[in-house]
């Protein structure tokens, strides 16, 4: 799971994909991420070509990303309502790099998915040393890094050494990654 931010600049000509800055005014523009998982991290460049030939290249400040074992989703907030020949590029982009596509105009609450038209909104990640398997909507908090949330599960999990009688909270943890 990331947040994109997006950032069309004048002065460049160009839309910036990335991060915020330290000062938070900037984005600081990518190209890829080596945290991201690399399904995703190797599509930043063709992403901002999509962008910029958008009517609304504007209009859209941030793009989600959230990854499951099998398929990633990207969610685009956008200001103002998009033409459907701007959805119908961002489905394409979609179809291309095997994506789900959202569109979010307001709240999170306003967040649906545009393709692929049909199967369940969500997810799926594993945590295979535990035998779990669980379903999540894109908007939920999940770790950025599949392999390192794996390895930290089975690390957490092993210094703690929990016993049947034991009791443990798992706090701020957004899914419940370790209660899982």
């Amino acid at each position: 799971k990331a947040r994109l931010s997006v950032r069309f600049v004048d002065k460049k000509n160009q839309i910036l994909v990335g991060f915020h800055e330290k000062n938070g005014r900037y984005v600081a523009d990518i190209s890829y991420c080596p945290i991201l998982d690399p399904a995703v991290s190797h599509f930043i460049e063709p992403l901002k070509i999509c962008l910029m030939q958008l009517e609304a290249y504007r209009e859209i400040p941030q793009i989600e990303i959230a990854c499951g074992d099998d398929e990633k989703a990207l969610i685009f907030r956008h200001l103002k309502p998009l033409s459907e020949s701007d959805q119908t590029s961002l489905i394409q982009f979609g179809k291309k790099y095997n994506a789900h596509i959202y569109l979010q105009p307001g709240s999170p609450q306003t967040t649906h998915r545009v393709w692929p038209k049909e199967g369940e909104e969500r997810l799926i990640y594993r945590l295979p040393n535990h035998q779990i398997e669980f379903k999540f909507h894109p908007h939920d908090f999940i770790q950025v890094n599949k392999t390192i949330n794996q390895q930290l599960v089975d690390r957490v999990i092993s210094l703690l050494a929990i016993e049947k009688q034991d009791n443990v909270l798992d706090l701020f943890c957004g899914l419940g990654n370790f209660t899982l």
